[in-house]
């Protein structure tokens, strides 16, 4: 068996890059960028006018000023005609030609045509004027390569003019649910029958990533069933996630049928509780592929600690540069000192900010219904043992 961390160093070195595609903007949803984005103009591209009010050009000695005119945003700049006069502007507009300040509506008292200035209010060369090119130049780099295309960086996209976009092809993934005992979700269990449950677990993790071209199999511990489904999965996918079959039981086919079809095992058994069964390899054309084992929780521990960052590495988004931790806030935890433990947690924000984690009891890698409460699961290293106040890292059921 290996460590935890040799497991996740082996995965990332044997993975690399989907193909990058051109996706209109319409479609970016969870996709990650592959070209860095340049602003098409200064931005803003015109001395723009950020508050109602009146257009003027600054005069100390001036308290009042006749409305010439009014300018909506979108319309051709307006000239002021004189000094004396004011043009009344909306929030966007560009800002008229002669005038050099704003005075918003809330500094002002209007009445037969004539803006006001309030007591007190003091006039600002400049005020209420986002300057052209105050927040970039023409030609400025604004987003880099590898981000994850969120609300604020559509926007931009948008903003610039990007009707289409190059980013990193989503993979397609597969999720295969082995065993004689699974039955469908709609179906009713008999007594000796679960249904299938990691599936529905695994495609909703896969959908805070942003993955929602997956496929859901489930195939019984017939050994030439199996193979055919795998072999199918293989060829039409990126990615193969594999619940069940991987341990050492009589009928746990699946890294030999794995191994009939090309597929390189990387490393089988990690020094972890739960999970210790996991399977890692690679296909003849570089599909990725998991032998998670078939208990609920360690089928989503071993995702979140090592399917999530691959799955990053294909989309070619950069992981965090940090990796959240939280306090332990309960008493002192027993563990298997030779083993890596990742133990279910409810976390909370305590008054210094930090995150604080506390245990749930459960009762094993098969106590699915403990999870209920859970947030995600706490890494405690091998060799170590828990310690109240402490902190350790944290890995949540939501991805960041």
């Amino acid at each position: 068996m290996i460590s935890v961390t040799e497991a996740e160093q082996r995965i990332l070195s044997h993975l690399s890059p989907l193909e990058s595609i051109l996706l209109p903007i319409t479609q970016l949803a969870a996709h990650i960028l592959r070209e860095p984005c340049y602003a098409d103009r200064p931005y803003p591209p015109f001395h723009r006018v950020a508050m109602d009010g009146i257009a003027i050009k600054n005069d100390q000695a001036r308290r009042h000023w006749p409305i010439q005119t009014l300018q909506k945003a979108g319309e051709e700049p307006k000239i002021l005609s004189s000094d004396a006069f004011c043009i009344e502007i909306m929030t966007g507009a560009k800002l008229p030609e002669a005038c050099d300040s704003v005075i918003r509506y809330e500094d002002l008292e209007l009445r037969d045509g004539i803006a006001y200035l309030k007591p007190g209010v003091e006039l600002k060369v400049g005020a209420h004027i986002h300057r052209k090119g105050a927040d970039c130049a023409q030609n400025a780099r604004l987003i880099e390569s590898d981000r994850r295309i969120t609300a604020p960086l559509a926007g931009i996209l948008a903003a610039i003019g990007k009707a289409q976009v190059r980013v990193t092809r989503l993979p397609r993934v597969a999720i295969i649910s082995t065993g004689d005992e699974l039955v469908s979700v709609e179906e009713q269990a008999a007594s000796h029958q679960i249904r299938a449950s990691n599936a529905s677990a695994l495609r909703e993790a896969l959908g805070s990533l942003g993955i929602y071209d997956c496929q859901c199999l489930r195939v019984a511990d017939q050994v030439e069933l199996m193979r055919e489904t795998f072999a199918q999965a293989l060829a039409s996918h990126d990615v193969l996630l594999i619940t069940g079959g991987v341990s050492a039981g009589k009928l746990d086919f699946v890294p030999q049928i794995l191994h009939s079809l090309q597929v390189t095992e990387i490393f089988h058994k990690v020094r972890q509780k739960p999970g210790k069964p996991l399977w890692f390899g690679v296909g003849k054309n570089q599909q990725t592929v998991f032998g998670l084992p078939g208990n609920p929780q360690s089928a989503l521990v071993c995702f979140i600690r090592y399917v999530e960052p691959a799955l990053r590495t294909l989309m070619s988004r950069k992981s965090p540069a940090y990796r959240l931790c939280a306090k332990l806030m309960t008493a002192p935890y027993t563990k298997p000192s030779q083993l890596t433990q990742f133990v279910p947690v409810r976390v909370s924000q305590g008054q210094d900010a930090a995150l604080q984690a506390y245990t749930l009891a459960h009762q094993g890698s098969g106590d699915f219904v403990a999870l209920a409460d859970s947030d995600g699961v706490l890494e405690l290293a091998e060799m170590q043992a828990f310690e109240e106040g402490r902190a350790y890292p944290l890995y949540l059921w939501q991805s960041l």
